[in-house]
């Protein structure tokens, strides 16, 4: 939803002022949904979204700034940040962006119930991973449990979170 500064609905955004991203699967929804504002006004969401019954995975969706799905972000207006390793699920935990229209989603892992750890992926302004960031755009924290993501005003990320499992350090 969209509001004026006066605390009405701009109906003029989305659908009479309510963006709603489709259901990967039949009733199960979204879950853990952040967004950004980006400079020139387009809106990007991140949010966990299902892949199957017991399968969910991190996804990033460009909108306009008028609420209509942006088709030139990621695949069709989605960036799915799918693992690399079979059984492996991701989620989102945060979102941001920086001055040039780059977005960072913080996630987390995990496998069989356990954590294994938390990343940070980089995504151009068009939702392709950064291949100049980390490992193929990508930077995985295996002992750290980060929950908070920003981006200061020289274009650095940064992170905040704990060290070890039980949150020690």
């Amino acid at each position: 939803m969209l509001f004026r500064s006066n605390g009405s609905i701009d109906r003029a955004f989305g659908h009479e002022g309510v963006v709603y991203i489709p259901a990967a699967v039949p009733y199960q929804s979204e879950r853990g949904v952040s967004l950004a504002r980006e400079p020139d006004g387009t809106i990007v969401l991140a949010a966990t979204k299902p892949s199957g019954p017991e399968e969910w995975h991190a996804a990033v969706w460009g909108f306009a700034a008028d609420g209509q799905p942006d088709q030139s972000f990621g695949n069709d207006g989605v960036a799915a940040l799918e693992p690399s390793e079979p059984g492996t699920q991701t989620e989102q935990v945060a979102i941001a962006s920086d001055s040039s229209g780059n977005v960072y989603l913080l996630g987390k892992q995990s496998a069989d119930r356990y954590s294994r750890g938390s990343f940070v992926a980089a995504l151009s302004p068009s939702g392709k991973l950064d291949s100049g960031f980390g490992e193929n755009g990508i930077v995985s924290f295996s002992t750290a449990t980060l929950g908070a993501l920003g981006v200061d005003p020289a274009g650095r990320v940064v992170l905040a979170g704990v060290r070890g499992e039980r949150g020690e350090e």
